[in-house]
């Protein structure tokens, strides 16, 4: 996890009037409203498998300052004597061996197994997710910074360039960070699509040990 802080050098250049919590606010509002127009932060979650449960609920994993966006992908299954993967949501389970399904429901935050499985298996259940920081969170997730924290400038000036009758406002210099801004998401959103469709590889039965 990384502080929100750490973007205020960053959007405060040529800006350095301005108040670092007015700042502080508007860069928890760019990252909450990135996150939430391109799925970008996303969560690799564990969960054991417990024979006889069909249902398996995630959105308590995480914590009150993450928002639950969606499911993205199930990663991996352990069901009884059997492991599958597979790159898809719940296309191609039928292929890969597991001819019960998978279903998503997506308003629960729920798993729902086509069947009950008979054994327990830690861990034997793992889905990606994609969150995103409420505007009260002071941290986020790392990738928003090693990955998107340019693009965070970006939007953080656009709104301070944007403020009327200071003495930074500048509407040529929002307007510039704001198409920076929209190309970063238009990026972002078309990177999180093909990361959730995965590839074009037919998904396979793994025999193998826990991912």
């Amino acid at each position: 996890m990384v502080n929100i802080d750490k973007w205020l050098p960053l959007v405060l250049l040529g800006v350095a009037s301005i108040p670092e919590p007015v700042a502080r606010q508007m860069i928890s509002l760019v990252l909450n409203d990135f996150a939430m127009k391109t799925f970008a932060f996303q969560r690799l979650l564990s969960i054991d498998v417990e024979a006889g449960v069909r249902d398996y609920y995630f959105g308590e994993q995480l914590d009150e300052n993450t928002a639950l966006l969606g499911l993205m992908r199930v990663q991996y299954l352990h069901h009884n004597s059997e492991q599958f993967s597979t790159p898809h949501t719940n296309l191609g389970w039928a292929r890969c061996g597991y001819g019960q399904g998978i279903q998503l429901d997506p308003v629960e935050h729920a798993v729902l197994l086509g069947s009950a499985p008979s054994e327990d298996h830690p861990r034997g259940l793992k889905i990606t997710v994609a969150v995103a920081p409420t505007p009260e969170a002071i941290e986020v997730d790392d990738v928003a910074w090693t990955l998107h924290s340019r693009a965070i400038v970006h939007g953080v000036q656009e709104r301070m360039y944007s403020l009327p009758q200071y003495p930074w406002s500048s509407l040529a210099y929002a307007r510039n960070h704001a198409a920076a801004y929209a190309a970063a998401i238009n990026a972002a959103k078309l990177t999180s699509i093909m990361n959730r469709m995965g590839n074009t590889t037919q998904p396979q039965l793994s025999r193998r040990g826990a991912l």
